[in-house]
């Protein structure tokens, strides 16, 4: 399954139920945290449906960006990787959605 997203990318547009949660933050970022939180949501939509078909443990997700030219690759739902500059790390910038 090839699924691409322009989130979060220009042009900066996001329905509003996603930006009102940041009504703190000006703009141009509360766009882009609308826009992650829908991007947010969609992936989670995708891993429940791979996960209610049993295939969560045999999926490979892959999430790319040409923007800074890093892969991350998350196996089996457990650890998510870091590939950058020909290195490879842990990714530590994942955290909760909306906090």
């Amino acid at each position: 399954l090839y699924v691409p997203f322009n989130a979060v990318h220009g042009p900066l547009l996001v329905p509003d139920e996603y930006k009102s949660p940041y009504e703190k933050i000006d703009e141009p970022r509360r766009t882009y945290a609308g826009m992650t939180a829908a991007l947010d949501e969609a992936v989670g939509q995708i891993v429940a449906a791979v996960e209610a078909a049993g295939m969560r443990k045999e999926t490979l997700f892959i999430f790319a960006t040409a923007d800074d030219q890093k892969l991350w690759i998350c196996m089996a739902g457990k650890d998510l990787w870091e590939f950058s500059n020909d290195t490879i790390q842990p990714a530590e910038f994942i955290t909760g959605a909306h906090e």
